[in-house]
């Protein structure tokens, strides 16, 4: 019982860590791109959430490799 709640506890703390760590990714290019098309609010919106759905894929692929 407590090596599942510690496993579930490390799963809850990747899956936040990856898609902080994907989103942060994401406002970066988005800040980029939008920067570079003059159009900054479109920019950051676009990375905010293909950056949360790349660290979400990083987390299922980590989740998986385990």
């Amino acid at each position: 019982m407590e090596k599942e709640k510690m496993n579930n506890n490390q799963n809850n703390r990747l899956f936040i860590l990856f898609l902080s760590m994907g989103t942060g990714i994401g406002i970066i290019f988005g800040v980029s791109l939008g920067t570079i098309f003059d159009n900054i609010g479109l920019g950051i919106s676009l990375g905010i959430s293909f950056g949360a759905g790349l660290g979400i894929v990083f987390w299922s692929v980590m989740k998986k490799v385990k």
